[in-house]
């Protein structure tokens, strides 16, 4: 066997897209349903339940996410561009109740 036979698989990441929250409903206490819109998720596709969707918002203070260039290998930050700011659980955004 030699050493590209015993490398894993790389995984294909797909390029961000950016989509406007249209619709949130509260389902229960802890679920809500998020609808998204937009152009750029036109030709979007699911291959199953078991997929997840990452959602980034933009820092605190700016009012507009700004998504990194992407090339063959991710993302591509510009000179002094920060990543943009993940979700987590727990942060100031789920405790509101909104």
């Amino acid at each position: 066997m030699n050493l590209s036979q015993t490398q894993k698989p790389r995984r294909v990441r797909a390029k961000p897209r950016l989509a406007e929250v249209v619709r949130v409903e509260r389902l229960t206490p802890r679920m809500v349903r998020v609808v998204f819109a937009g152009e750029e998720l036109e030709g979007f596709t699911t291959r199953g339940p078991a997929e997840h969707l990452k959602v980034n918002f933009p820092h605190t203070g700016e009012s507009r996410l700004v998504l990194p260039e992407w090339g063959p290998e991710g993302p591509i930050l510009a000179e002094g561009q920060q990543r943009p700011a993940p979700t987590r659980p727990g942060d100031g955004m789920w405790k509101r109740g909104n």
